[in-house]
């Protein structure tokens, strides 16, 4: 690449981070992405909601309201459509649980203010009930729990068999080239109307060139990540991406809203994650070292997710206990992570992983750190 140095120092702060593609000073990967995207988004279909005198967008649902309208939607489609699906089989349940607890001012799976894990609370055990509730109520789509998420996103719903999903904006291009004629809506996930926010995190995409690739392939790879990392190739991705991955560019962001082909999916996206999106903090801006901590950390097992899915197919009793147990796994797993890496050198410690001045509402920027 030419002027390699100049192009790779040209990406604002966060894109490249030593143990993620920087590694003892050399850049392995090109970051593509970076940019915020809100998931989950609420995505309803408006002739249902419409005839059910529904409007998520105008009054934005609450979790008791998204409950109580997924029970009406059910009731009315008769068995020809359900008011709610989220895939089971993947153990995604999980995901959309942290993400409703962080709305009401809890944390997702981890806490960065006091460095362990938080898959125990209490609000995230009443969350869980209330998807517990829905499935006892026959009020999601049948067979979820053996559906995958993106499966039920790309068929079932657009389909018209689901009113309502929680996912992400990646689905809108879905939508967009395989069933331009689904009129759907976008609106915000069911939150308090004084909402807490979801954190996202640096980085997307990343792209290398393997090192086995023949020359004339490297030639033509090289190029094309040259041009993914500069503001033409920035805006290029945007536009093909739109708020499920707009970039890391600012400017071809700013550029993409401002437009006047923008999909109004996309605009109500970027619009919702404005509002609900914060920058989370990151071990690796810290200690690069912790890296080393990640690929030798092993999974807990049954994850958080596991739990949640078990539960809500009846294979778990008792689900505080349960939680309290799978919260302890991921304790000793990292701690018995960073003591192995310890034992090979690396200077690591769990103070790397506590950010006492991380507040849920702002973005964690580079001053932070400073600070932290």
């Amino acid at each position: 690449m030419p002027d390699f140095e100049a192009w790779k120092n040209a990406m604002p702060f966060g894109v490249n981070v030593a143990g993620r593609n920087m590694f003892d000073g050399k850049m392995y990967s090109m970051v593509s992405g970076g940019g915020r995207s809100l998931d989950p988004l609420l995505l309803f279909n408006k002739r249902q909601l419409g005839d059910a005198g529904l409007d998520p967008v105008g009054s934005p649902f609450t979790r008791d309201a998204f409950r109580a309208a997924a029970t009406r939607l059910t009731t009315q489609g008769a068995g020809k459509y359900f008011g709610f699906l989220h895939g089971g089989i993947d153990g995604s349940f999980g995901g959309l649980v942290e993400a409703l607890s962080e709305l009401e001012h809890g944390t997702p799976g981890f806490d960065y203010r006091t460095g362990r894990y938080d898959f125990a609370s209490d609000l995230k055990v009443d969350i869980i009930e209330m998807f517990q509730a829905m499935v006892k109520e026959k009020v999601l789509f049948p067979g979820w729990g053996s559906v995958g998420t993106d499966d039920a996103s790309r068929k079932q719903f657009p389909l018209g068999q689901v009113s309502m999903m929680l996912t992400g904006a990646y689905q809108i291009s879905n939508y967009k080239q395989n069933f331009p004629r689904f009129e759907y809506g976008v609106a915000a996930p069911p939150a308090p109307q004084n909402h807490g926010h979801i954190g996202t995190s640096r980085g997307g995409t990343m792209y290398s060139v393997a090192l086995d690739a023949p020359d004339d392939h490297k030639a033509v790879a090289g190029d094309l990540l040259h041009f993914l990392g500069t503001p033409e190739g920035q805006g290029a991705w945007a536009r093909y991406c739109g708020s499920a991955n707009a970039g890391w560019s600012e400017t071809a962001v700013a550029n993409l809203r401002k437009s006047a082909t923008i999909d109004p999916h996309d605009k109500v996206s970027f619009d919702l994650a404005d509002e609900f999106c914060r920058m989370l903090p990151d071990p690796l801006l810290v200690n690069a070292a912790n890296q080393k901590v990640a690929l030798v950390q092993k999974p807990a097992s049954p994850t958080f997710g596991e739990i949640v899915q078990g539960y809500l197919l009846g294979q778990v009793d008792n689900l505080p206990k349960a939680l309290q147990e799978t919260n302890d796994r991921y304790e000793r797993s990292l701690d018995d992570a960073i003591a192995k890496v310890r034992k090979q050198g690396a200077v690591v410690s769990r103070a790397d992983r506590v950010f006492g001045n991380w507040d849920p509402i702002k973005d964690y920027g580079d001053a932070d750190y400073k600070e932290r």
